[in-house]
């Protein structure tokens, strides 16, 4: 099989300048008879310089215009959803902003009727992230009383994640008045170079007239046929002997809502679903993956305790937001597992060169993923604050 890194060769600096003398000597130049500083000699070594920046660009660019290649190398994955728009109509799903609902509580006497969306900004005191409001209200004179406003994050992003209770400090001048989420608030990066990847192929999918599997799961994750981006995975089962096709929903907000799951039963209905099959359309459950941990560090990280375990449960938060329905599957095996190892590794993740030693104590083994059931992340508890110790040669 031929490989594209085959065809794709880049000529050497030194090619290309031996390419040229001999050309110039083949037209009778004294290339050989060139002193130090000699014009022509700095003409050739410049346009050397040039053409080498055009290979490394021609080399770059062949490699951008394939899929897989343009998704192995992340300086290219600009170009891989061009790729993936312009080659096989893929939207890759751009990075979302953290949203929830803040509640303002009235500690003093102060009234505050006409509170305008926008108007009100946050902060989590352990992330440093920052969120404005989108709706407002009328917090009436306290103390005890209450106003719910939903909020969005400044930045998109895995970052913005907080956890229940973290958006504790509003910046907006209330006196009187502090703040609490009541539920998480969850930011998706921008999707992975091998998600794209795999939406491409299976997009492809939909030109099947036969009902593909990938096409039922292309459809529900397609936010420009379904109008919801709350999916983000689904799993897609046929029973041949009823002609039912059962599409099992996940996504960041287990479970979907149902005017969320109705809009992707329309969507499949009118796009991927072949003539005398029925689609069953229905939101998988969530099962919570409780953690609990211990962390070991050097020092010259530079945070407290409570920052590090504010940034290792927002790590676990996006990672388990990213598994699959029925967990991670080792074939043959029909369901899969949250594995231990990997909440390991990604609570170290979160600063690899100080994190240094992690043991998790919950969930005490692999944890079975039933076959419905989206994994979500529950409570993180660090059984013992972060301990820190000197640096290597520090004593």
């Amino acid at each position: 099989m031929i490989e594209l890194a085959s065809l794709v060769v880049r000529q050497t600096k030194a090619q290309l300048l031996g390419a040229g003398l001999a050309i110039a000597q083949s037209l009778g130049v004294p290339v050989t008879s060139w002193q130090i500083g000699d014009p022509t000699d700095a003409l050739f070594q410049y346009l050397t310089e040039v053409l080498d920046s055009v290979e490394a660009l021609a080399a770059t660019w062949t490699r951008a215009a394939f899929l897989d290649y343009a998704a192995a190398d992340s300086s290219l994955y600009a170009w891989l959803t061009i790729v993936a728009q312009q080659g096989f109509g893929y939207a890759a799903r751009e990075a979302s902003y953290a949203t929830t609902t803040v509640t303002l509580a009235n500690g003093g006497g102060g009234n505050y009727p006409d509170l305008r969306a926008g108007q009100l900004r946050f902060q989590s005191s352990l992330t440093k992230a920052t969120y404005h409001s989108t709706t407002g209200g009328n917090l009436l004179i306290g103390p005890g009383t209450e106003l719910d406003v939903t909020v969005v994050a400044d930045v998109a992003g895995s970052d913005s994640t907080a956890d229940i209770g973290d958006i504790d400090t509003l910046l907006t001048s209330l006196p009187g008045v502090g703040c609490a989420n009541a539920a998480a608030a969850i930011g998706l990066d921008a999707e992975p170079a091998m998600s794209i990847v795999s939406g491409c192929r299976a997009k492809l999918a939909l030109m099947s007239p036969n009902g593909a599997a990938d096409a039922y799961r292309y459809v529900a994750t397609n936010a420009e046929l379904t109008g919801t981006t709350a999916c983000t995975s689904a799993r897609v089962d046929a029973d041949s002997d009823t002609g039912i096709v059962t599409v099992i929903l996940a996504g960041p907000n287990m479970p979907l809502s149902d005017p969320d799951v109705a809009a992707i039963e329309t969507a499949i209905l009118a796009t991927c679903t072949p003539l005398c099959v029925t689609p069953l359309v229905m939101s998988g459950t969530a099962q919570t993956i409780d953690v609990t941990y211990r962390a070991w560090a050097y020092a010259s990280w530079g945070v407290t305790a409570a920052e590090a375990h504010a940034q290792i449960t927002a790590a676990l938060r996006a990672w388990l937001v990213t598994v699959p329905l029925r967990g991670d599957v080792v074939p043959p095996a029909a369901t899969g597992c949250v594995y231990r190892n990997t909440i390991e590794a990604t609570i170290r993740s979160v600063k690899p060169d100080k994190i240094f030693r992690v043991e998790v104590s919950l969930p005490a083994a692999d944890v079975s993923i039933g076959a419905a059931s989206k994994p979500v992340c529950g409570t993180v508890t660090a059984s013992a604050p972060l301990e820190l110790v000197p640096d290597p040669g520090v004593s």
